[in-house]
């Protein structure tokens, strides 16, 4: 997931987690400033599921949470569809 974040870097900028299976990238673009509207749209016109950052507090905001305990292949179609939407 680091190395797919990493070709997205005009889109999100990450830290990179220690153990956890959960990511907190914050959105750098002007529509990320609304991470529930961001990750609707995704979830629209991208077909993929992430979780807005609002939904963890005021601080969430302009993030979303993504989540790597799936299979590979379903982490790799996510980012191809989000390549896809923005890039």
């Amino acid at each position: 997931m680091c190395e797919r974040l990493d070709d997205l870097d005009s889109i999100f900028a990450y830290q990179r987690p220690d153990g956890s299976y959960l990511m907190f990238p914050k959105i750098l673009l002007a529509e990320g400033k609304d991470s529930m509207a961001f990750c609707k749209n995704l979830l629209k016109k991208g077909r993929v599921s992430t979780t807005p950052g609002i939904a963890f507090g005021p601080t969430g905001e302009s993030h979303l949470r993504l989540s790597f305990c799936v299979p590979f292949d379903e982490i790799n179609k996510a980012f191809d569809r989000i390549r896809a939407l923005f890039v």
